[in-house]
This record gives C-alpha cells, sequence and structure tokens, in this order.
C-alpha cells in the first residue's frame, strides 16, 4: 500500500506537475512519525516534500530579494532560488512529522538566504564592521567609493574548485546522504551506544566529546566506551 501511494504521488508529478494535497501530505507525516519505514522509504517521502514544497521555496526566494533589494542586487535570482532550494533539502532530513512542515521549512531556508548574504560580501577587502553600520551620512562620492571596494570580482567557472579539491554542491549533497544513512543505522544501535554516538558526534561526524568524557557522562569506564564504538563500526560494515 506504501508502494503504492509513493508510486501513485511520482506518477502525477510526471504527468501534471506536482501538487501535495492535505491529506497526501497527512500521510507522509504519519509515515514519518510512525519510525517504521526504511531509509530508502524515507528519501521517498523526504523527495516529496521537496518537490511539493519547491515553488514555494522560489517564492521565498522571489520575496526575500525584493525585501532586500539592495544587499541582493548583486546576487542572480537563479543563484537565491539553488540556496533557499538547499534550505528545504536540509529541512526534508531532519523533518520529524509532528510540525507543521512550511513553518518548520522557513527556519532553514532564511538562513540559507542569508547565508547567500554572507557569502556575496565575505570576499569583499571591506571589514564586517564598516559594512554592517548605516551608509545614511556618507556623501554620494563616499556611497560610491564603498559600492567599488564591496564589489568583488568571482570566477564564473566553478571547476577551479575541483583543481584545488574544494568540495563542490554536489560533494556536499553526497556527503549529506551519506550522514543520513549513516545515522539512520545508528539510531538503530541499543539505546547505550546510540547515546553515545549522539553525545559524541555531530550530524556531519565532527568529534565534539573524547571517550574520557563521555564515559563520565554514562558513568562507566572509557573500555566500556571503546568497546561500543568497535562492536558499532562491526554493524555498519
Amino acid at each position: 500500500m506504501l508502494l503504492i501511494f509513493i508510486f501513485l504521488l511520482f506518477f502525477k508529478y510526471s504527468v501534471h506537475g506536482f501538487h501535495l494535497s492535505q491529506n497526501n501530505h497527512k500521510i507522509v507525516n504519519k509515515l514519518i512519525r510512525s519510525g517504521k519505514i526504511s531509509s530508502s522509504t524515507r528519501k521517498k517521502l523526504n523527495k516529496i516534500l521537496f518537490l511539493g514544497y519547491e515553488n514555494w521555496a522560489k517564492k521565498k526566494a522571489y520575496e526575500f530579494k525584493k525585501n532586500n533589494y539592495y544587499k541582493c542586487s548583486r546576487i542572480p535570482t537563479n543563484e537565491l532560488i539553488n540556496y533557499a532550494k538547499c534550505g528545504l533539502y536540509r529541512s526534508t532530513l531532519n523533518y520529524n512529522g509532528h510540525s507543521n512542515f512550511s513553518n518548520y521549512a522557513i527556519v532553514y531556508v532564511n538562513f540559507e538566504l542569508k547565508q547567500a548574504l554572507t557569502d556575496s560580501y565575505s570576499l569583499s577587502i571591506l571589514p564586517k564592521k564598516i559594512r554592517v553600520i548605516s551608509k545614511a551620512n556618507m556623501s554620494d562620492i563616499e556611497k560610491e567609493n564603498y559600492k567599488k571596494l564591496l564589489n568583488v570580482e568571482t570566477r564564473s567557472n566553478p571547476s577551479f574548485l575541483y583543481d584545488n579539491k574544494q568540495e563542490t554542491p554536489r560533494d556536499i549533497h553526497n556527503k549529506n546522504e551519506n550522514n543520513y544513512e549513516l545515522w539512520v543505522k545508528i539510531n538503530k544501535l541499543d539505546p547505550f551506544t546510540k547515546r553515545c554516538f549522539h553525545l559524541k558526534y555531530s550530524y556531519d561526524f565532527k568529534k565534539m566529546k573524547t571517550n574520557k568524557e563521555l564515559a563520565e557522562l554514562m558513568c562507566c569506564s572509557t573500555e566500556t566506551i571503546r568497546k561500543k564504538f568497535t562492536a558499532a563500526r562491526i554493524f555498519f560494515h
């Protein structure tokens, strides 16, 4: 029944364009809340949510540019839309099905849109303390000079990222997918080991605590913590 529901939604998308009705949304939320679905099914549900709110994310990008016209004048609209979609995608990964999705996703979308402004001006030679102060008392000449100093020439060809071995958007997307699959496996471990992972690592597996600190929090020896992580690695393989 679940597979039929997902198939019908994607068939509807491919033929008529995607629209997530209120009833379908309730079904998606119920499935996510159940916690009894496989990682592959969760990915499909995430995609359904993304497609259902893709146009909504575009609208938020347009609204953001309209409300911040001067600051966004140097950022192409398509680029802002990509940032908004990135926020939408991240929200689908963490959504637990309990709250209103648009209210939940807007936090991620707004964060990414503000990040677009930060990324756009972060290369400027002007320090942040000058960029944030009011320009109301500047003369016309001072404002013109400010704009020239604020402008940054960037490369239009992103292939240099590969040359410098830096992460591209595709790399980040793949990493998020891999992280999601690992956390699904971690959440299936016994409660003690699961808690150890959540305390020690961030979502992207940056170490936040040492085994010694974990042992103190979990009221056990560091050897017990070490054995738990060793056993979990075997489970992942």
